[in-house]
């Protein structure tokens, strides 16, 4: 049990890696949570008014989203 902690630090690292390279029916995981991610962040700023960091927001997942669309 003790050696367990050690091993998990080094197959993490392994795992990113791994899941970042993941495609769904031609859809990037990695980028898609990217997208969504920055989706979520400027509806946050919205509800809290602010509008052109929501505008400043999805202007910086904008590529991403658009590479996160199936082949």
């Amino acid at each position: 049990l003790a050696t367990e902690p050690a091993q998990l630090a080094t197959d993490q690292p392994q795992l990113a890696n791994a899941q970042a390279g993941i495609y769904a029916q031609g859809v990037s995981i990695s980028d898609l949570d990217t997208c969504l991610s920055g989706v979520e962040e400027s509806l946050n700023q919205l509800s809290l008014g602010n509008e052109s960091g929501a505008a400043t927001t999805l202007s910086g997942v904008a590529a991403t989203c658009k590479d996160a669309e199936p082949s």
